[in-house]
């Protein structure tokens, strides 16, 4: 386990750091904004919708860590050069995903 050690008063206690559920970060992204194959959001879209912050995902850059883990996996396509926004573009629809049974932990 992973923890942090903090200091209360003249107390110490840990706080365990849960893990990031990847694997649910991405299938929530197909449903909620990418159903279909193919489909291309910039991160910035990713990053306004509230749905990663609900599976604990903590910030940002961890949510463009997942995106560059699936990207690694080629699961989606991460675009991030060319002068334009950050973006993602899918391979696969949503049903497609799923049945795939991937993990990205």
């Amino acid at each position: 386990n992973i923890h942090q050690r903090i200091f209360i008063g003249n107390r110490t206690a840990f706080v365990n750091h849960l893990r990031v559920p990847a694997t649910a970060f991405l299938i929530l992204l197909h449903h909620n904004l990418a159903r279909s194959a193919g489909t291309t959001l910039t991160v910035s879209d990713i990053e306004k919708h509230s749905f990663w912050r609900l599976l604990g995902v903590p910030d940002a850059s961890t949510a463009r860590y997942i995106l560059s883990k699936a990207a690694n996996k080629d699961i989606i396509h991460y675009e991030r050069s060319g002068g334009g926004p950050e973006s993602i573009t899918t391979r696969y629809d949503h049903r497609e995903l799923v049945s795939a049974q991937f993990s990205l932990e």
